[in-house]
């Protein structure tokens, strides 16, 4: 929590880079990234969660991200959506200022400033709300589209910014998606897509990844020499650079060893008692945690199930 916090503090101070958690299946980081967004709206900052499955949003299409993260955003005092902010900032005289100056400075480099001074003017315009929730971006697979994609989230950090908010906090689950890109031109362009990321200066990407994701890094870099590849870009360089280099902070989730699975385990009863008044007579948390240690895997995302599954048939007269 320290490392986070200690990322939003330098992306507040416009020094953003990024920060990845590191666990294998069930060790905590999905849960750590909800604390990493729980951080970031203590600070009223702007915060999105995005799953990089091939499904949702795999890395080497990025410009499927902007419309995710516009209809996702939260921010402090509106409802979930880039349009609710919106709207709610056009209701407010000066946040309507801010919003203005920031759009009418920026709309000569931006789409997203120039559409946002449509709306302030006229409040309707179809084509300039395509623009600001990504519509018009995340049914396209054309390269310019995914770099558009890409400034659109940095111009949107940097409007989050100025409106207040210190800038946007991505929470970016399953990167270890990575592997999965068996076409290495895609792994190519994931990599780009890396770069332009941790390059925002008003953006902070907070990454969740197994082991897979290092080890596909290492595999490019060392067995088939990414670096030299005339297809990467830029970005992509810089990124694979700096991770060799080890620049980017590395978290992982507290490991629930033998001696602190039965702490866990009565943190959740203390929990299941405070919600329904009793854990039930059936109850042994000796037994939970002993075949949770049996198991090789000892996935603390097993061992809270198990503990609340036991403590609902205890519950229910069933144990």
């Amino acid at each position: 929590m320290a490392v986070v916090a200690s990322e939003i503090e330098r992306l507040i101070a416009g020094n953003s880079r990024a920060c990845f958690i590191l666990g294998e299946w069930g060790a905590g980081k999905t849960h750590m990234l909800a604390v990493a967004r729980s951080l970031a709206r203590d600070r009223q900052m702007a915060t999105a969660y995005l799953n990089l499955n091939g499904n949702s949003a795999a890395l080497s299409q990025p410009q499927r991200f902007y419309h995710l993260i516009a209809t996702r955003l939260h921010s402090c005092g509106a409802a979930p959506g880039l349009n609710a902010a919106l709207q709610q900032w056009c209701s407010d005289p000066v946040l309507l200022s801010r919003l203005q100056t920031w759009a009418v400075g920026n709309a000569n480099r931006s789409d997203l400033a120039s559409a946002i001074l449509d709306i302030v003017a006229r409040f309707s315009l179809a084509k300039s709300w395509s623009v600001v929730m990504g519509a018009d971006l995340a049914a396209a697979d054309y390269g310019y589209k995914r770099d558009k994609a890409l400034r659109r989230i940095s111009h949107l950090g940097e409007c989050l910014n100025a409106m207040g908010y210190g800038g946007l906090v991505l929470a970016l689950d399953e990167a270890e998606m990575l592997e999965q890109l068996w076409n290495y031109r895609s792994r190519v362009g994931a990599y780009s897509t890396l770069g332009y990321l941790v390059a925002m200066k008003c953006v902070l990407p907070v990454f969740a990844v197994t082991v897979r994701f290092e080890r596909q890094i290492e595999e490019d870099l060392h067995f088939k020499n990414v670096l030299r590849n005339p297809y990467l870009s830029i970005p992509a360089a810089q990124f694979l650079t700096k991770w060799q280099k080890g620049e980017f902070p590395r978290i992982a989730p507290t490991i629930v060893t033998a001696s602190l699975a039965p702490l866990l385990v009565q943190r959740i009863v203390d929990l299941y008692r405070a919600a329904y008044g009793a854990a039930g007579e059936y109850f042994d948390s000796a037994s939970v945690v002993r075949t949770w240690l049996a198991s090789p895997t000892r996935s603390p995302r097993t061992l809270i199930r198990r503990t609340v599954d036991s403590l609902d048939l205890g519950r229910n007269g069933l144990g």
